[in-house]
């Protein structure tokens, strides 16, 4: 077994095919949602590629509609974007993105984010914990529990930073109010 500490993973990974641990790290689907809400909020959409295991960004679209093609910027500049992380940077910089720089310079300085929200999804009637999904945000965990709302499940959002202690960094979210007030603040919605 590997583990791989989110911290670890640069948010440059989120644009190399083979990124993200390859898609095998139980952090790749938060990184990518944190980075790809961090584009949202500078004013681009995401295009990706990817199969089963490994997804990647590939192109950023401007609100006006125009199409940035990371791979074609790469090799325009002689860059092979799966070289890693510094790599990715200066095709990112050779697009011209460099808000884009900026904003995953300050993510690989601060982590991807705050704690991950997490949902558990409980067996019905029995109450065990069948599986675990990780979130970038409080709110797209909201969303989920709420498109999913027939089934058990508990969603847990990260504390506020000065209220963490040792042994706790997570409270749940039971009140239905709740949930629908943070699911409202999720990009695209």
């Amino acid at each position: 077994m590997q583990m791989l500490a989110m911290e670890n993973v640069s948010p440059y990974e989120a644009f190399m095919k083979y990124g993200l641990g390859d898609g095998d790290s139980p952090f790749a689907h938060a990184v990518m949602d944190a980075v790809i809400s961090r584009l949202d909020q500078l004013g681009y959409d995401v295009q990706q590629i990817g199969g089963l295991h490994n997804h990647a960004i590939c192109a950023l679209v401007t609100r006006d509609g125009a199409a940035i093609d990371l791979q074609e910027a790469a090799e325009r500049a002689g860059i092979d974007l799966e070289d890693g992380p510094e790599a990715v940077r200066r095709a990112l910089l050779a697009a011209g993105l460099h808000d884009v720089v900026q904003a995953l310079d300050e993510m690989e300085r601060s982590g991807p984010g705050d704690l991950p929200a997490v949902v558990v999804l409980r067996h019905p009637n029995q109450g065990d914990a069948m599986d675990v999904r990780l979130f970038a945000t409080p709110a797209e965990a909201a969303a989920f529990a709420l498109q999913h709302d027939d089934e058990d499940m508990d969603v847990l959002v990260p504390l506020p930073p000065e209220e963490r202690t040792a042994t706790r960094r997570y409270r749940q979210v039971v009140d239905s109010e709740e949930l629908e007030a943070l699911a409202g603040g999720t990009p695209g919605q």
